[in-house]
């Protein structure tokens, strides 16, 4: 296939944004892709190998380890710390797959943000260009970084988010989430839970949170990343 429709084009551009805006969070599936963009999964398919000569899959797994080669270049990190952070299964899937990245550099082009020239740029870009709803804090709970889909949830402004406290806008956060902070960032523990927030202009709505230590803006501190699900409209369908 020689040629793509600039309709189709469009559409892959966006998919391959989306796949960047997951590095850290996991492969969002051919089905989820497919339905996002309204296309079939048998012309994702063909079409996206026929744009970028291999499949969507290993599209994704190559900028992964564009990125698991930066942090690995400034020794910040082994390879068991960079697939936990990936979301590797296991160490041994992770070599794997950066070894065949490694056979292939010399014949591919750079996938991944050709203009972040530092590893705190690269992660800081990726969590800001998420599809989904996705905050950093540092260890004060303070923001360090968040996607537009965060502040749409919660209907915050973006001027002046950064560094203030998570709870600060919204002091409900606090009764939700100030025990799973505090024992993410003292013990490292990882939490998962669900609850009702109110909201000014838009009334109650139900969220679910997943709260997990993020090392890897600094070594010498442990961050946190929080992902937030809207499923108001799966609650009201109960």
């Amino acid at each position: 296939m020689k040629h793509l429709l600039y309709y189709d084009d469009e559409v892959l551009k966006k998919i391959e944004d989306n796949l960047q805006s997951s590095l850290l969070t996991g492969f969002p599936g051919i089905t989820a892709l497919s339905k996002l963009h309204f296309i079939s999964e048998t012309k994702l398919k063909r079409h996206f190998k026929a744009k970028f000569n291999t499949t969507l899959f290993s599209f994704y797994r190559f900028l992964q380890m564009e990125m698991a080669e930066k942090l690995l270049d400034e020794n910040r990190y082994n390879k068991k710390q960079i697939a936990w952070m990936l979301k590797f299964a296991n160490q041994s899937n992770f070599t794997v797959w950066y070894k065949k990245y490694l056979e292939h550099k010399s014949q591919k082009q750079s996938l991944l943000y050709k203009g972040s020239n530092s590893t705190e740029n690269l992660i800081l870009s990726t969590v800001s260009q998420a599809g989904f709803p996705v905050a950093v804090l540092d260890n004060k709970f303070k923001y360090v970084v968040f996607s537009k889909e965060w502040t749409n949830v919660f209907e915050f402004k973006k001027n002046g988010l950064v560094g203030s406290v998570y709870s600060r806008i919204l002091p409900e956060l606090k009764t939700m989430w100030a025990d799973a902070l505090e024992n993410c960032v003292n013990n490292g523990t990882v939490h998962f839970n669900e609850g009702q927030l109110n909201l000014i202009n838009m009334g109650p709505i139900w969220i679910t949170w997943y709260i997990r230590p993020w090392p890897q803006l600094d070594i010498n501190e442990r961050y946190i990343l929080i992902c937030v699900d809207d499923i108001s409209h799966f609650k009201k369908m109960v």
